[in-house]
């Protein structure tokens, strides 16, 4: 498989972008943060910036990846970035460029307060998503 980012996107100090979504191996929607596979000759970053456009029309004025992570080190050799997003500008509308194969994608505004509440992670199946919220909980900005 590819490389693919993971993007935090923090809306304001307390709220996070997050996406509702089919899935059809699990054959369910499942709730994620953006995500997307990388493009050959595209950055982490770069990729972040345009699946950030096509799942939740959004960009940032910065993309910076603080964790390079093996969903399984032992079978595959791709990997996958967490990219934080600061800065973040949501743009009223539609996304412009929608990738087709991904079907309808649901922006959902979560409280940073709420992502370990069972209601939200039993709708976050995908390990890779999983392993996003520790960066999260370390990169919530302190209120004052």
């Amino acid at each position: 498989p590819n490389d693919f980012v993971i993007i935090i996107v923090f809306l304001d100090d307390e709220h996070i972008a997050m996406v509702r979504q089919y899935k059809h191996g699990m054959q369910e929607t499942l709730l994620g943060f953006p995500a997307g596979f990388i493009n050959d000759g595209e950055t982490p970053e770069e990729c972040a910036e345009r699946e950030m456009r096509e799942e939740i029309n959004a960009t940032a004025q910065t993309y910076r990846v603080i964790a390079t992570l093996s969903e399984n080190p032992t079978r595959c050799r791709n990997k996958y970035h967490i990219v934080l997003a600061t800065d973040v500008t949501v743009i009223e509308g539609q996304a412009e460029d929608i990738d087709e194969t991904e079907g309808d994608i649901e922006f959902v505004k979560v409280h940073t307060g709420e992502l370990l509440d069972n209601e939200i992670l039993s709708q976050i199946k995908a390990g890779p998503m999983l392993s996003a919220i520790p960066y999260i909980l370390k990169n919530i900005r302190p209120k004052g």
